[in-house]
């Protein structure tokens, strides 16, 4: 009888697939699990970058929220200007305008106090006040003249005018206004206060400026020159009625008026 031995189950040979098969599978576990590594920090990459970028963004935008809300609360400050004039008085007024000055003044004030019968001097407040280019100007009144004002000599064939010397037009006294152009020194008292004896000198210097420019005006190197512009001035107002008389007329103008001449400040 055949009998078939067969070795025992340990000597049995493995299947020569198998290691393959878990070879294999080993193989794409890795690489997945590579892959899902490499994803991962990808997109952690890029989410980082993402992050980055919408910090940003949000920075960007609360800056610019809070700049706009601070806008919001920033005050705005409108400076405007409101010139009203009204015409109350007019009159009739016949002006021969022949010279325009700038003249230059100064006006000090002094303020001595003492107290105690005057044992105690609490010191003396000086303040300067110095005003330049103030205007002034010089007139002839015209509606003055009348023909008894013209005179004719025959031997001599010269026909006069008398005129009153040029004057100041003190309703036309411009005195400065430009803080520029105006300058004020003050010196307080060792025991006043400029609240009350500086501030009032100030005050009434700046009221002197216009006394001040008038008289200024009236000195005689001014009034000279507006004597000089007066009978240019006439000359060429009356040429065509001169232009009618005979050749050897000689016409001149007399100033009748004394002149009046202030002294310097």
């Amino acid at each position: 009888m055949n009998s078939k031995i067969e070795p025992p189950a340990e000597h049995q040979p493995r299947p020569a697939s198998q290691p393959r098969v878990v070879w294999n599978w080993a193989k794409a576990f890795a690489l997945v699990a590579v892959t899902g590594i490499l994803a991962s920090a990808f997109l952690l990459r890029e989410c980082g970058r993402h992050t980055e970028r919408l910090a940003q963004i949000a920075k960007e935008t609360a800056t610019d929220g809070f700049a706009a809300v601070a806008g919001a609360f920033k005050p705005t400050i409108n400076v405007n200007s409101t010139i009203s004039t009204t015409v109350s008085r007019m009159r009739d007024a016949a002006k021969l305008v022949v010279l325009v000055e700038e003249v230059d003044v100064t006006v000090q004030k002094t303020s001595d106090k003492s107290v105690l019968s005057g044992r105690l001097n609490l010191g003396t407040t000086t303040v300067t006040v110095r005003a330049s280019g103030n205007r002034i100007q010089y007139y002839v009144p015209l509606d003055k003249i009348t023909p008894d004002d013209f005179t004719f000599d025959l031997p001599s064939n010269r026909l006069t005018l008398r005129l009153a010397v040029p004057s100041v037009d003190e309703e036309m006294v411009e005195v400065q206004s430009d803080p520029a152009r105006i300058e004020v020194q003050t010196g307080i008292g060792w025991a006043r206060l400029d609240k009350y004896s500086g501030q009032a000198l100030r005050d009434e210097a700046k009221r002197d400026l216009r006394p001040a420019v008038i008289e200024q005006g009236r000195a005689a190197e001014h009034v000279e020159r507006a004597k000089a512009n007066t009978k240019a001035a006439v000359e060429k107002l009356m040429a065509p009625l001169l232009a009618g008389l005979k050749s050897d007329v000689v016409f001149e103008i007399a100033f009748t008026t004394p002149l009046i001449i202030a002294p310097r400040l």
